[in-house]
């Protein structure tokens, strides 16, 4: 795994992140980008890929998600791979494909000199068994193709069960989990969502001054 180094901007950042457009109810929550030591993102573009867990309470049928992104200022995400899965990167295949970034919304300049952006994917239609499964992105695209980073939250501020996700980089091994949400809806009146409420905005200050490291897997 090879770092880049990016020099820490001196100026403070503060942001009040809004809560997301539903996309159906919230089966499972990861919880926000957070600003301590937990700080960091990982490549989901150019040969590199992630998967992590979540955790629905019965059978359900997943309609999309929402991950949140480290982008280059004024760079936007354009279609993402994905695929949800019975195991890492592999086992049973539930669904899979290409899509098309529905929304792609700047939360807040963070110190690193990145965007962090809250990327929704819908119109999914995904059936999943009750338990774990995993969700993996890869080979993400953006406009000026500086690549897609994955933001690492570490499960901080989760709100499901079975939160913290579990996380694994195909060239890495395991890793601190990333920060998304599972949209869904339960099939034939079963159990209720695995989430609790989000908070409607959740204030972030600014990370320590000095050089900063995005990890991030080259090929």
């Amino acid at each position: 795994m090879r770092q880049l180094l990016l020099l820490v901007l001196l100026v403070p950042t503060l942001a009040v992140i809004p809560v997301s457009a539903q996309n159906g109810t919230i089966l499972y929550a990861n919880g926000l980008p957070c600003s301590d030591s937990c700080v960091d993102a990982w490549s989901i573009s150019q040969g590199s890929a992630v998967s992590d867990t979540f955790f629905v309470n019965g059978n359900a049928r997943v309609t999309g998600f929402e991950i949140y992104t480290w982008e280059f200022p004024g760079d936007k995400i354009l279609t993402i791979q994905w695929a949800i899965t019975s195991r890492e990167f592999g086992g049973t295949i539930y669904g899979s494909g290409t899509v098309l970034a529905r929304s792609d919304v700047v939360l807040f300049f963070n110190d690193y000199g990145f965007n962090v952006d809250r990327v929704t994917v819908s119109g999914l239609n995904v059936e999943v068994p009750g338990g774990i499964s995993w969700i993996t992105l890869q080979n993400g695209i953006d406009e000026q193709q500086f690549g897609v980073y994955w933001d690492q939250n570490s499960g901080v501020g989760c709100h499901s069960p079975g939160c913290p996700s579990s996380a694994s980089d195909n060239q890495v091994g395991m890793i601190p989990s990333e920060s998304f949400d599972i949209h869904g809806v339960y099939l034939d009146g079963g159990d209720k969502p695995a989430s609790a409420p989000i908070p409607t905005s959740a204030v972030y200050g600014s990370v320590p001054a000095g050089l900063a490291a995005l990890k991030r897997i080259l090929l």
